[in-house]
């Protein structure tokens, strides 16, 4: 659930946020939105600040194991990747890769997961991720640099899981990076073949809609009406698919815009 990782009254201030970057993709996976995060540097202008290409990396599992630009373009389309700027992260859900997608049957209440992480600095945290809400800490080799675990996780219904590692800025070198992390894209799962839904994700989606509405009409660039007319038009678009995705999860209907 969104508001387990971020407060509902903060639910906006994750682009602010030390470490934030999560709440919205856990929104959307939340949603059986099935977004592959992925990794890499911006490209701008004061390179003096800029880390060194490939600081931050995707690695993909590509199908049958070729190494071909389209098995890797075929990996990242169907999420069978994780992002590192250090730490080498594995996971599998029922002997699934991450990107996978699980039918399970209607009285599953567990999975099987096999995790594991390696690091060349010290970690402080290495933990399973379930439905937007952490559920199990790894525990630390005596050097920190590496974890495991092998076990049964409970689950609570159709949703996901996935693995997140993190260590401390001052313990970073020598990664160009402000700090140590690593985390695998969710393996997916479905009990009974219901949808993956959670009414507090879908909200956010349309809270943040609002929020950029607010913004657009406030920017003093527009070049025609016809151009704001179209953007406007998109934004409502949005709304449809998330009051859609939060009607489908119980929640009560919303009306976003101004």
């Amino acid at each position: 659930m969104v508001d387990a990782v971020l407060g509902t009254s903060d639910a906006l201030e994750w682009s602010s946020a030390e470490r934030a970057g999560f709440f919205p993709i856990y929104a959307l996976w939340s949603n059986d939105v099935r977004v592959c995060a992925t990794g890499g540097e911006d490209s701008i202008s004061n390179l003096q600040a800029t880390p060194l290409l490939g600081a931050m990396r995707t690695y993909v599992r590509t199908p049958d194991g070729r190494r071909t630009a389209e098995g890797w373009y075929e990996g990242l389309r169907g999420a069978a990747a994780f992002v590192t700027n250090g730490p080498l992260v594995e996971l599998t859900v029922d002997g699934a890769i991450p990107g996978s997608v699980l039918d399970l049957g209607a009285d599953a209440a567990s999975v099987s997961v096999e995790a594991s992480v390696r690091s060349i600095v010290p970690l402080t945290r290495v933990w399973l991720v379930r439905d937007g809400q952490d559920v199990l800490d790894l525990e630390l080799s005596d050097d920190r640099m590496s974890a495991s675990f092998s076990g049964d996780v409970e689950i609570e219904g159709s949703g996901w899981i996935h693995l997140r590692a993190e260590g401390e800025p001052a313990e970073r070198f020598p990664l160009d990076a402000a700090y140590p992390q690593g985390f695998t894209n969710p393996v997916w799962f479905t009990v009974g073949g219901a949808a993956i839904r959670d009414a507090a994700g879908a909200q956010y989606g349309l809270d943040w809609i609002d929020e950029l509405e607010r913004q657009a009409r406030q920017w003093p660039g527009w070049r025609s009406q016809t151009e704001q007319d179209h953007v406007y038009g998109q934004f409502e678009e949005a709304r449809e698919v998330y009051r859609r995705l939060l009607s489908e999860a119980g929640g009560a209907s919303a009306a976003g815009g101004d």
